[in-house]
């Protein structure tokens, strides 16, 4: 069992399946639970993950006002689907979408006021992250490495006079 792990293939195989368990975790929290994890970034930019109806979305949101760097840690918080107390979601806004194909969504928009942020925001459905990878991780896990074939250095050899 100890030399099945041995190839390169192998332990990347191992690696990307943990990697589509956690998504796929995810995933299935998304449906009953909306999760958001806060970033601030710089002082003008906020950067915000959310995580909720089998969706993963990226908001960036632009504040008017002075550039320069922001300190601080990311922020989580957790909110149930069925409670009524919910956050405002990026998407709970009337969106300009630039791309909208197969669950991805890239758009931006811009709330009225000159205090308020223009947010670009970026969608990906959980299922292109999870169903790649796992395939991805079934093809090192099952596929059989390669038998390396050995060049054939062939010597020429001088023709004798005769």
């Amino acid at each position: 069992m100890g030399s099945y792990f041995k190839p390169w293939r192998r332990k990347t195989g191992v690696i990307t399946l943990v990697l589509a368990c956690v998504f796929a975790l995810g995933w299935v929290r998304s449906l009953s639970v909306i999760d958001l994890v806060e970033f601030p970034i710089r002082m003008r930019v906020d950067g915000t993950l959310v995580s909720f109806g089998g969706d993963i979305v990226w908001a960036q949101e632009n504040h008017p006002g002075d550039s320069g760097w922001k300190p601080g840690v990311p922020e989580w918080r957790s909110f149930d689907r069925s409670s009524r107390i919910r956050p405002i979601t990026p998407l709970d806004f009337e969106t300009d979408w630039n791309l909208r194909f197969a669950g991805f969504q890239v758009g931006k928009h811009a709330v009225q006021g000159w205090q308020h942020p223009r947010v670009f925001l970026c969608v990906a459905p959980y299922w292109s992250i999870v169903i790649p990878l796992t395939l991805l991780s079934a093809w090192l896990l099952i596929s059989k490495p390669r038998k390396s074939t050995p060049k054939k250095i062939i010597e020429t050899v001088p023709e004798t006079a005769v």
